[in-house]
């Protein structure tokens, strides 16, 4: 279908590059429901740990077989956003992922920059949607990277020329109720301009399972998806919601002028899991939900990703 001004359609996917039966899974389950939707989709944005096997190169042959193949050329004919994850860094991984954006720029593989913006639809059109992919491995920047990032968040935050529809995707969380839990510098580093501005979507991963959680105080709505097909891992907190469950899986959100529709997918059936609507005023409905999964009574094993 051709691509309409007045809807976009979006996945966000995070943790997923080990060539397991999981992310297989997962990867045939996302190719087969887009296509079922009959939708126009625009992007696949990527929150991070991409690669959780070493690469050798631009040429390793594991683009092909864990990217390109893996991820139904068909079906799913559209852009994907990298944003880089903890295990990118790992050996020489994250410049391997930014000169295979470079040196392929057919592919469906797109990364320009450590942080850089996208719209949707792109200009001179007016945007639904802007999003900054953002790079949050704070250890892996230096210091001065690191406050040029946050300058550049408020600056494009601040613009008007931006979408009906404000978002971040980066790897970690700044709320989670799972192994990882709550990442106390991105709340006071990146909180405050988010706030400011107020950003309708925070977007991530790192967690290994699918999560909303509205927090109060907080005018976003926090979407993890880091069900890509990286071993799921147990809740350590239950109180949060609405919706936090260890399953591989997906996020499809589709944006319109005056309202948002998500739903997470699971990734081993297809099935709907969770969906709300998100208004323009920033008011939330849940439309169905499965709930959240009960905490562990064994938190230290949830930490150790055991």
């Amino acid at each position: 279908m051709p691509v309409s001004q007045n809807e976009l359609n979006i996945i966000v996917m995070g943790d997923w590059g080990n060539n397991k039966d999981t992310q297989k899974k997962t990867a045939t389950t996302m190719a087969t429901y887009v296509a079922k939707t009959g939708r126009p989709f625009n992007a696949t944005l990527l929150a991070g740990d991409n690669f959780y096997v070493r690469l050798s190169g631009v040429l390793d042959y594991q683009w092909q077989s864990l990217f390109e193949d893996m991820y139904d050329a068909n079906k799913l004919a559209m852009p994907f956003y990298v944003a880089l994850g903890n295990h990118d860094y790992e050996q020489t991984k994250a410049q391997i992922e930014r000169d295979y954006a470079r040196k392929n720029p057919d592919s469906r593989w797109k990364y320009p920059a450590k942080w850089y913006r996208v719209d949707f639809p792109a200009k001179p059109a007016k945007p639904l949607l802007t999003v900054l992919m953002l790079d949050s491995n704070k250890p892996k920047l230096t210091k001065e990277e690191w406050a040029e990032q946050i300058r550049w968040m408020d600056a494009e935050l601040s613009k008007n020329d931006l979408g009906e529809w404000t978002a971040a995707c980066a790897h970690h969380p700044i709320f989670s109720n799972g192994s990882h839990g709550d990442n106390g510098v991105l709340m006071l580093e990146w909180g405050k301009i988010f706030k400011e501005h107020k950003l309708d979507f925070y977007f991530c991963g790192h967690d290994h399972d699918l999560q909303h959680l509205e927090v109060k105080d907080w005018p976003m709505s926090f979407v993890i998806a880091g069900g890509g097909g990286g071993g799921t891992t147990d809740m350590r907190r239950d109180i949060r919601g609405p919706f936090s469950r260890k399953l591989y899986g997906f996020a499809h959100l589709q944006f319109f002028p005056q309202r948002v529709d998500v739903r997470y997918v699971n990734g081993s059936d297809g099935k709907i899991v969770h969906q709300f609507i998100r208004s323009a005023s920033g008011q939330v409905e849940i439309v169905n939900t499965t709930g959240r999964d009960k905490a562990t009574t064994k938190p230290l094993r949830a930490i150790q990703g055991l």
